[in-house]
Formats: C-alpha cells, structure tokens, sequence
C-alpha cells in the first residue's frame, strides 16, 4: 500500500515538474516573441525613413501607418513608438564632424504609463533601431501625456506615436526637402486622420507665406 502511495505521489511530482517546465518555456518564448515583433516594427520605420532622406529628391514625402499592436501567440500587445535624435562624433571620423542620429524605440504601453505616473520612473524599452544622416532632424508633435495629446503641435526633442491613446497617434509623416543645399528631415506623429492636416500647419510653421510666394512644404 505505501509504495503504491509513493509511486502515485511520484507520478504527481513529475506531471507538476512537467507542466512547470512547459509553462516556463512558454513565457520565455512569449517574450522572445514581443522582442522581435517589436523590433521588426522599429528597423521597418528606420528603412523607410533611411530610405526616403537618403534618396536624391529635392523634396519627397511619405507616410509610415503603425499596427494598433503587436500580436504575440494570437493575443494583442499594446506599445508606443517613441521617436528621438541625438549627434554622436563617429570614432573612425577624420573631419570629427557630428552626425545626426534618429533613434526609434518601442516600449511597452504600460512602461509608458508608468513613467509618466511617476516621474522617478524611467520607462524600459523592449526594441530599438536607429540611423545616421547629415540631415537636420526636426521632430513635431502635440504634447503627449501618457494617455491622450494636448496643445498645439510643436517641434519637440522627442515624441511618441501611441496608436492606443484616447485619440490614436497612429502614423508618422516625414518629409525630406534640401534648403539652400541643406538636406532636412522633418518627422511628425500624427492620426491617420489628420496627417494631411498636421503636415500643412508644420510647412506652414517652417514655411511661412512670403508676398512672392506660398508658404508650406514643397512636396
């Protein structure tokens, strides 16, 4: 009777290991999911943009319109887009002149949240994708507040395109003209919606009307 006990509490240890093992796997791989669905989103947005500043056009637009999420094992994963540049001095640089960086960082949506909740907390990103370019970056954007946008839009430092928020942000418009021989690149979150509308009120901002001449963006 007691090793017929035992063997059945054995069984039971085994089936309970077993099922730990699977579960544990399962996440792991969960999460390896989310990781490269979010960086496939990331190096999807950087090559179109890379592409369109990098291509000979004097001026040229196009327009990135985001998924509202990311599916991971047949489930809805919420994230946010965040959009920012910086200028780094290339080590193997001989000039030692700056270059531009653009640098496209995808967060979980409850991160987001949570930073903007508490200020002492610093949102951690699950993919990031970036690229170097001469062209001057110029970010615009209405003011995100972790949930919804507000204000008149302005140029920004960074922005985030949240296709969850009370009004989505879900697309990016870009726009790469040369002024004075000078390659820009203009990125502006917006709702698919109103992108058209956004991209005149900036070309009108960077490009006000001149007696002699209408005022916007050339493209």
């Amino acid at each position: 009777m007691l090793d017929f006990i035992l063997s059945k509490m054995n069984l039971l240890i085994l089936v309970t290991a077993i099922f730990a093992i699977v579960g544990f796997f399962t996440f792991g791989l969960m999460d390896i999911t989310k990781v490269n669905e979010a960086g496939a989103v990331a190096s999807r947005i950087a090559e179109k943009s890379f592409a369109l500043v990098s291509s000979p056009n004097y001026c040229f637009s196009d327009r990135y319109v985001l998924d509202n999420e990311i599916m991971v094992a047949g489930s809805g994963y919420y994230y946010v887009l965040k959009i920012s540049k910086t200028v780094v001095i290339p080590q193997n640089s001989v000039s030692g002149e700056p270059v531009n960086v653009v640098v496209f960082s995808v967060y979980p949506r409850t991160e987001i949240k949570n930073q903007y909740g508490d200020s002492s907390y610093s949102a951690k990103a699950i993919a990031a994708d970036s690229f170097r370019t001469e062209a001057e970056i110029h970010l615009y954007s209405q003011t995100y507040s972790g949930t919804t946008y507000e204000d008149a839009i302005q140029e920004q430092d960074e922005l985030y395109v949240d296709p969850q928020a009370q009004i989505p942000f879900n697309s990016v418009e870009f726009i790469k003209e040369v002024d004075e021989g000078w390659p820009k690149l203009y990125i502006i979150a917006c709702n698919s919606a109103t992108c058209l509308a956004n991209k005149t009120f900036v070309g009108n901002m960077v490009h006000p009307e001149q007696p002699d001449a209408g005022g916007g963006f050339r493209c």
